[in-house]
């Protein structure tokens, strides 16, 4: 009688144990999954922002439209963690300032050249924010840019005002918009 008692609390104790770590996995998994749908997102309306902040290089002073963009933010706020909402946000104070910098006359290409540096960087650290969120195991640092650096000679065309070679310029078919945005595909 005692064994079978026994038998039986044990394997209730399993029962409810499975039942409680499948739960705590499942749970697990839809953050993740939501966590990176959001980040997703995110790096989607990013760069539509970036695309129509780019025209600047052009001497255009495109008016952007912030709302969906707000809304994915807040999305973000919701659902990921910490660093990723810190590093989301940082990167939405950096587009305010690049878009406040082109409306104050700053534009074409050389300024536009100077405005995407720290846009870049606060994406590259949001990038870096999102892997450590999905996964501990990604905290080394990736290339977030595909394009040659600014200097690069290949990047470099004759000035077409002058059409001196030692005057150069940056060539616009290296410079249209986000160059390798990555998508997060874990």
């Amino acid at each position: 009688m005692v064994s079978a008692l026994l038998s039986s609390g044990f394997a209730l104790i399993g029962v409810l144990l499975g039942a409680g770590l499948t739960a705590r996995t499942g749970d697990r998994q839809w953050t993740r999954q939501t966590q990176l749908a959001a980040s997703r997102r995110l790096m989607d309306e990013f760069a539509l922002i970036y695309d129509t902040m780019a025209l600047s290089r052009r001497g255009e002073t495109p008016d952007l439209a912030w709302a969906s963009w707000n809304q994915v933010l807040t999305e973000v706020s919701f659902v990921c963690t910490k660093p990723v909402v810190d590093a989301a946000y940082a990167l939405d104070e950096t587009l305010w300032r690049v878009d406040w910098a082109i409306h104050g006359g700053q534009a074409g290409q050389e300024a536009w050249l100077e405005l995407r540096r720290p846009v870049e960087n606060a994406r590259a650290a949001l990038v870096h924010a999102v892997r450590l969120q999905t996964s501990p195991r990604l905290r080394d640092s990736v290339r977030t840019l595909g394009r040659p650096v600014d200097e690069a000679p290949c990047g470099r065309t004759r000035s077409p005002d002058t059409g001196d070679p030692d005057q150069l310029r940056l060539a616009p078919e290296h410079d249209r918009g986000p160059i390798a945005i990555m998508r997060l595909a874990l």
